[in-house]
């Protein structure tokens, strides 16, 4: 039904800015689980982990969203898009994590920062959280401090 209206502009009458509430209501009375990138009602399924299309939503989203998305996350009643950090992260994910934390970074500081993110991340086979990431710059940056000195 969202594809009628999406591709062939047909309106069936659906609130499909609850479609995300609703769906959660049927997993919760049924007891079952749908896939985190199931697309439209999925928990992660608007969720960024990949450098490229991070630069992308990056670049056009706020813009142009629906180029990156072609369904808006609030269409479907679904929370914003969140920037993952991983080992498919890119200086972007980077970029945007440090900016969201306050903290400013050297050209080189980021792409060390990137390296040591892919590493951990690779090694607890999952994507980083704030507090992983912070002690992450805070390394790079004692590192770089101690190259200077």
């Amino acid at each position: 039904m969202l594809a009628l209206l999406t591709l062939y502009g047909i309106d069936v009458g659906l609130k499909y800015a609850k479609l995300n509430e609703l769906s959660k209501l049927v997993r919760e009375l049924s007891g079952t689980e749908v896939p985190a990138n199931q697309p439209f009602i999925g928990d992660m399924a608007y969720d960024i982990e990949s450098g490229i299309i991070t630069s992308w939503y990056r670049n056009t989203f706020h813009q142009y969203p629906t180029e990156v998305f072609p369904v808006h996350p609030n269409f479907v009643g679904h929370r914003p898009p969140q920037i993952l950090m991983g080992k498919k992260s890119g200086v972007d994910n980077v970029a945007l994590w440090s900016e969201e934390l306050g903290v400013s970074l050297q050209k080189d500081e980021v792409q060390a920062v990137l390296n040591e993110v892919k590493l951990r991340a690779h090694a607890l086979k999952r994507v980083l959280n704030k507090d992983e990431f912070r002690e992450i710059v805070e390394g790079v940056r004692r590192q770089t401090i101690s190259l200077i000195s």
